[in-house]
């Protein structure tokens, strides 16, 4: 996505004078709209053909050919374009007549359709809504206040496109309403919308910056926006989280943008904005209701007193304990307990909305869907595939086995190799093809993968992930290690080749990868139906050679850090997904990921004291100075962190999804004390003090081993990055 406004518009005008296209009249909509009307698969989202985009293409151009018949001219994308713009319309006059009742006004003044069509359109008020794994939309609205909204939300009888809905509601929102519209959005979002009748540019992202969009203003003049970008075109930079963007195009010359901020900014935050944007930013007193509340009334927990928490130091340093009694003497306080159950229930709630609304195809089936012969039946599913494809195949089933024919299968699939003829060893493969819609309906491999280093974090997420997906589908949890750099003599190279390797001497052996293993085995005891595919992704110095520079330059920019340049490529590996399983006779099965969404563990430090610099904070400025600290670290995660994540997960066609970022997770622990979140103090080392609540979490879980895992930075714990490195430093890799 790329936009560029330049100073003059002219350009827009006349190319939109140059297009042509048919001029329909009345008899002919009209007609159109009975062909409409008599194709039940062309709006009903239930109709089993409503996805087949190969009837629906036949069915335009019959009704081309049929109009041409009393006007030539007509052809099959004159007909798509025609019915898309006669149902928003109909839409539209919809909402007026809902806005006019709830006015208040009475029935003689209630809003009256006179278009003509808009009677003949009525059957589609009986049609039924998509299916809610398609759209994300109900994901990013929740307890939204205006009566508008939610019938608008009512009314999602034709289309399941959140982007079509949001768009069709800021076109009737008005000058005024739309920035104050996305207060009622929940989730991560980045957008552009151009109002095109009152010749205004919107755009920002939401209020943590979870989705990227970049500025720049090098353009001869003009402003460029856009969602990617190479470090040497432009000076990109990250679109600050701080509210909704306006440019008036009716101005002759881009001077400034106007920033509607959300109502949590900090007026010293505001104050700087004019001084660090080469663009000049004009900040109005409109601001937009932000989507982090505090928690109020029956959401409000009971808050733990600092001088509690200093006896349960007391007497943890008194009897010499080990964590296992402090966290069991911490969960018996009524206070500490209530707010453990009530983090428990927002992850929940927050893991459920982004495991449940998400396409139900693996990217392996969407992939093959027009490349493979399929036969399904209730018993197996069959792979018609190259044998070369044999390393991308789908999640199989821990019974797993292998024979010296190249076919591997397991309870409920079978996938089989082909020679280079294409001939199958079996007479089993059926040459009938299966469409999107049988594969959403019976592709039971992963969907979900999460980044998985065997921490709190990680853990955390799968343990609560494994609630709302399906028992029939695994999870894939994602390990990624990088080879080491070794300078080693000529005699220890002879040496190690000849002698087998063992975990000491195995270069992707690193810290992530031998913790991933045993919080693999926990999750294993407590959630034994669940099949978890850990996935060793293993990097070599020559791959990330390789692969490094373009990460950085096209991604991770722009900054450039070391750290953005670890975090990044690693990121950008695991969500890849290219490694290997281990099978039950500990030869490895080449695996790549078919998960279409990725759970990642971001804003967890930031929001529960899990960084080193949280400690430093406390000791030298006390709470007060940690509660700062913590308030910077969420105030910057959006330009330091989280477009950057977007952008290289983003890459592989993943969806990122950010757990501990949903707003009333952000909302509550922001609402906490820091004592309350996490206690950094001396006497409480690593892995006891550092978010020492989401700790907890997990010792209720089940989840011992992790939950006493102290923090470890992931480029160290993958070994991506030199333990000799500053982190701050710019990165010398380009």
């Amino acid at each position: 996505m790329v936009i560029i406004i330049p100073l003059m518009k002219s350009v827009t005008k006349k190319k939109k004078m140059a297009d042509s296209k048919y001029t329909w009249s009345v008899i002919t909509t009209k007609l159109l709209i009975s062909h409409y009307e008599s194709h039940e698969m062309l709006y009903n989202s239930k109709h089993k053909d409503y996805k087949n985009r190969n009837k629906r293409l036949e069915i335009y151009k019959e009704i081309a050919e049929a109009i041409n018949v009393i006007q030539e001219g007509c052809t099959g994308i004159d007909v798509r374009k025609k019915l898309n713009g006669l149902r928003s319309q109909y839409l539209g006059e919809k909402m007026k007549i809902l806005k006019s009742k709830k006015s208040g006004q009475d029935g003689n003044d209630v809003y009256t359709p006179t278009a003509y069509w808009y009677p003949l359109l009525s059957f589609l008020d009986s049609s039924t809504a998509a299916d809610k794994s398609v759209s994300n939309f109900d994901s990013l609205v929740s307890e939204t206040q205006n009566t508008d909204f939610e019938e608008l939300l009512e009314m999602k009888q034709t289309h399941s496109s959140d982007t079509w809905q949001l768009s069709q509601a800021f076109l009737e929102a008005g000058k005024q309403f739309i920035p104050s519209f996305l207060t009622k959005i929940r989730g991560p979002y980045a957008f552009i919308y151009a109002d095109m009748r009152n010749l205004l540019l919107y755009f920002g992202r939401d209020r943590l910056g979870r989705h990227s969009l970049l500025w720049s203003t090098d353009c001869e003049g003009g402003l460029v926006l856009t969602s990617v970008g190479k470090k040497n075109v432009l000076d990109l930079k990250e679109v600050p989280s701080l509210g909704v963007f306006m440019v008036d195009l009716n101005l002759p010359d881009i001077d400034f943008v106007t920033l509607f901020p959300w109502s949590d900014i900090s007026s010293e935050t505001l104050s700087l904005v004019e001084h660090e944007y080469t663009i000049k930013i004009k900040v109005s007193d409109h601001v937009i209701q932000s989507p982090l509340m505090s928690f109020s009334g029956n959401n409000q927990v009971s808050h733990i007193s600092l001088c509690v928490m200093e006896q349960y130091k007391s007497e943890f340093l008194e009897r010499n304990d080990e964590f296992r009694n402090l966290v069991e003497m911490l969960l018996l306080d009524s206070n500490i307990k209530t707010s453990i159950d009530k983090l428990i229930l927002l992850l929940r709630n927050a893991l459920q909305v982004r495991v449940e609304t998400q396409p139900g195809i693996c990217k392996m089936c969407l992939g093959e869907s027009s490349t493979c012969d399929i036969h399904y039946s209730s018993e197996e599913l069959v792979y018609r595939m190259p044998n070369a494809k044999l390393s991308q195949a789908p999640c199989i089933q821990s019974e797993r086995k292998k024979d010296c024919s190249g076919t591997v299968s397991g309870p409920g699939v079978k996938i089989m190799c082909l020679d280079s003829t294409g001939a199958s060893s079996t007479s089993e493969i059926c040459q009938k093809q299966m469409n999107n819609s049988h594969f959403q309906q019976h592709c039971q491999h992963s969907k979900i993968g999460i980044l998985f280093s065997g921490g709190l974090d990680s853990t955390v997420l799968a343990a609560l992930a494994n609630d709302y997906v399906p028992l029939n589908e695994p999870i894939d949890l994602l390990n990624v290690a990088f080879e080491k750099e070794q300078s080693v003599s000529r005699k220890v190279k002879k040496k190690i080749l000849k002698e087998p390797p063992d975990e000491e001497r195995n270069t992707f052996s690193v810290p992530d990868r031998i913790t991933g293993r045993r919080a693999l085995d926990e999750l294993k005891k407590h959630y034994p139906h669940r099949q978890w595919n850990f996935v060793e992704i293993n990097i070599t110095q020559d791959e990330l050679k390789r692969e490094r520079k373009r990460i950085i330059s096209d991604l991770i920019h722009p900054l450039n850090t070391v750290l953005d340049d670890s975090l990044g490529c690693a990121l950008w590996f695991a969500s890849r997904g290219k490694g290997c399983m281990k099978l039950e006779d500990g030869s490895d099965f080449p695996y790549s990921s078919p998960a279409r969404v990725l759970l990642l563990g971001m804003g967890a430090d930031e929001l529960l004291g899990g960084y080193r610099r949280h400690r430093t904070a406390l000791q030298l400025k006390g709470w007060t100075g940690l509660e700062q600290e913590l308030k910077l670290d969420m105030a910057r995660i959006s330009t330091r962190n989280l477009g950057r994540d977007n952008r290289v997960v983003s890459d592989h066609g993943c969806q990122g999804r950010l757990p501990y970022l949903d707003e009333s997770v952000v909302s509550y622990l922001s609402s906490l004390d820091p004592w309350e979140r996490c206690y950094p103090i001396p006497a409480f080392p690593p892995g006891v003090g550092d978010k020492l609540l989401l700790r907890l979490v997990a010792w209720k879980l089940g989840l011992h081993y992790a939950a006493g895992l102290p923090k470890r930075a992931f480029q160290f714990g993958s070994r991506i990055a030199n333990s000799k490195e500053k982190a701050s430093d710019i990165s010398d890799k380009l």
